[in-house]
């Protein structure tokens, strides 16, 4: 198999089980809000399981990894790879970037950076679009 192949397969399955994640994440804690109750045990479970995503697929950064400090959810999920249109991987120096443009909800533009770890790919770093330039930002 291409290392392109390999790279879009850890982007894709990444961006499928953060589709998963989110979206029960999401529905399961309105849930509790709409019938008034606490939802700290539902952040712990959602934390723990957003945790073992990133550790399969990403190396751990403080930056990248804040999402597990600020646990978010919406609707329709950040990532998802049958609706987001995944460009063709492009690597350099056993680096490998791959952008993601969205084309529902906030149509955002970002990519992700990956390095090969023990013949592995994982993903380094994500950075947005915002202003014209790329800016880091949490997966």
């Amino acid at each position: 198999m291409s290392e392109s192949k390999k790279v879009l397969e850890v982007v894709e399955a990444f961006m499928k089980e953060m589709c998963d994640w989110e979206s029960k994440f999401f529905e399961e804690k309105m849930k509790l809000v709409d019938e008034g109750k606490g939802t700290s045990d539902c952040n712990k479970k959602y934390k723990d399981l957003l945790g073992s995503i990133f550790l399969r697929y990403s190396i751990r950064d403080g930056r990248t990894w804040a999402r597990l400090e600020l646990l978010g959810s919406s609707s329709p999920a950040m990532y998802d790879p049958l609706r987001d249109q995944v460009s063709e991987p492009e690597i350099i120096a056993g680096k490998a970037y791959v952008e993601v443009q969205q084309v529902e909800g906030f149509e955002s533009k970002f990519r992700f950076g990956l390095v090969c770890v023990d013949g592995e790919w994982k993903i380094k770093r994500k950075d947005t679009f915002r202003n014209g330039k790329w800016e880091k930002s949490s997966l």
